[in-house]
């Protein structure tokens, strides 16, 4: 359960990544590596034992790690063939959902 808790907590940090430095796509595979739970520490040792300027403070120095390292990169032209890619899954399955005569056609 606590394992669930800290992927959404990451999760989390990476939207709010996301939304404070105008960065397009944050990379989860990334995140979850670069903030291991020994990085989260100081921010549980903050919400149970300090007020919410250190809270704010550690937050904001994870979402700078975030920016830094968690950017997700352009995918290889082998996984969008094969759909590995999640974001290009979502926007072909959207373009079939939308009009499947056009996606039929294309194919």
């Amino acid at each position: 359960m606590l394992s669930l808790i800290s992927t959404l907590i990451k999760t989390f940090f990476g939207y709010l990544t996301q939304i404070d430095y105008d960065i397009g796509l944050i990379s989860i595979q990334k995140l979850n590596k670069r903030l291991a739970n020994t990085n989260l520490l100081n921010f549980y040792k903050a919400l149970i034992f300090y007020g919410k300027s250190k809270t704010y403070k550690i937050v904001k120095e994870l979402l700078g790690i975030i920016a830094l390292n968690c950017q997700r990169e352009k995918p290889s032209t082998r996984d969008k063939e094969q759909l590995k890619d999640f974001p290009t899954l979502v926007y072909t399955i959207n373009n079939f959902w939308n009009d499947p005569k056009n996606f039929f056609a294309k194919a």
